[in-house]
This record gives structure tokens, C-alpha cells and sequence, in this order.
């Protein structure tokens, strides 16, 4: 296979969080081309760590390509544009920029990583269980409720009914469920308790360390150059 496949056990899951703050906080702060050349070559990192994950590999390949071709005509091109154009081209380029890379950065964390790793991450972090909790519970929710909505809209599909409201209260309902059931399996499961037993040994290993540096390199650039 010439594409490495990565497991949910690649990087360690505070690398991961670091990942998904630093991508949108140095798409942002990039102030010139070289700033911006390496914002970029850091924000693209989460799509080609998801290239490396078989079930995701073609979507990842395409945006990955959209999202270099996109960028590349808007920096070729915008000194051409004036007016509306250029004002609409500005705000597609800052959604091209921050949403894109960040909600890669966030589907990479989610699909790659095991709740339990996610949450023996957080405590490694020394981040209070005022929020693991939480953040744990949002960590399940939405890929729940999303596949809550799928299941939903083919059954309304089966029995003929069109329209979104016959969609959204059903979905509202299934919403309120869910982030009860979500809470009370985290409180089964000792989320609240300070003591718990870690059984996932996550470590700081060599990829790791490359990605970490890579991103503080970034941030200096952006800082003192």
C-alpha cells in the first residue's frame, strides 16, 4: 500500500487538540505571503492525516485538491477583482482559510480518536472535569444526533412525508434524548469522580514532536517576523 494507513493510535490526542487550536488561531493571524505559506502548509496537515485513514482517503484527496486549487487562484487573482468581487472573494477566501482546515482538524480528532484516549488526553492536559465533562458529552453528540437525523429522514422518506418541519420536531425531540442519555452515561461511567483508573498510556513520540515544533516554528514566524 503506498499510502501509510493511520490508526487512531498515531498521535497522542493532546497533540490532536493543539492541532485543532493552532490551525484556525495561525490561518488567522497570517499577515503576508510567507506567514500565510506556512499557515497553510500547517492547516493542511489534518487532510493529510486523514488521507491516511482508508474509509476517508478519496473524500480527503478532493478537498485536500479544491482546497490548494481554491487558494492558489484567489492569491494569483485578487489583484485583478475590484469592487463587490473582490469583497466576496475576500469573505470566500477567510471561510477557505479558517472553516475548512478547522473542521478537518476536528473530524481527524473525532474519527481517529477512542473516547477514552480523548478523555485520558484531557486529564493528562490537567484540564478540571468541569469541562472533560462536557467536552466529552459534545464529543459524542453530534456524530449521535447526526446519525439520529439520518435514520429520521429515511423513515419520512418510507412513509411520503416531505418538508422540514416534519424533520425538525422529531429531530428536536431525538436532541433533548440524546444529551440526557449522553449525561447520564457520563455519570456512569465516573466522568465526575477525581479518581479514575487511565488505562490508555498515551506518550509523546516522534511525529508527535514533529507536528509540535512545526506549529510552534509557525507561531514564532507569525510573532517575530
Amino acid at each position: 500500500m503506498l499510502i501509510p494507513e493511520f490508526g487512531h493510535d498515531f498521535l497522542d490526542p493532546r497533540t490532536k487538540i493543539l492541532m485543532l487550536l493552532l490551525v484556525p488561531m495561525l490561518a488567522m493571524f497570517a499577515s503576508n505571503n510567507i506567514e500565510v505559506t506556512f499557515a497553510i502548509s500547517f492547516a493542511i496537515i489534518p487532510m493529510l492525516l486523514l488521507i491516511g485513514i482508508k474509509r476517508y482517503r478519496i473524500q480527503s484527496i478532493v478537498i485536500l485538491v479544491l482546497y490548494l486549487l481554491s487558494f492558489g487562484l484567489f492569491w494569483t487573482y485578487k489583484d485583478l477583482l475590484t469592487g463587490r468581487l473582490q469583497t466576496i472573494a475576500l469573505i470566500l477566501n477567510q471561510f477557505l482559510v479558517l472553516i475548512i482546515p478547522s473542521v478537518m482538524a476536528a473530524r481527524y480528532l473525532r474519527i481517529s480518536t477512542l473516547d477514552s484516549v480523548f478523555i485520558s488526553g484531557l486529564v493528562k492536559l490537567k484540564i478540571p472535569n468541569v469541562v472533560i465533562i462536557p467536552l466529552t458529552i459534545i464529543f459524542l453528540y453530534f456524530e449521535v444526533l447526526v446519525s439520529e437525523y439520518i435514520r429520521i429522514n429515511k423513515a419520512l422518506k418510507q412513509r411520503g412525508v416531505k418538508g422540514m418541519v416534519g424533520r425538525i420536531i422529531p429531530l428536536i425531540s431525538s436532541a433533548v434524548q440524546i444529551s440526557s442519555d449522553l449525561a447520564a452515561a457520563a455519570m456512569l461511567r465516573g466522568l465526575a469522580t477525581n479518581d479514575r483508573t487511565i488505562m490508555d498510556e498515551n506518550k509523546i513520540r516522534f511525529q508527535d514532536l514533529l507536528i509540535i515544533l512545526f506549529g510552534v516554528f509557525v507561531a514564532c514566524i507569525e510573532i517575530f517576523y
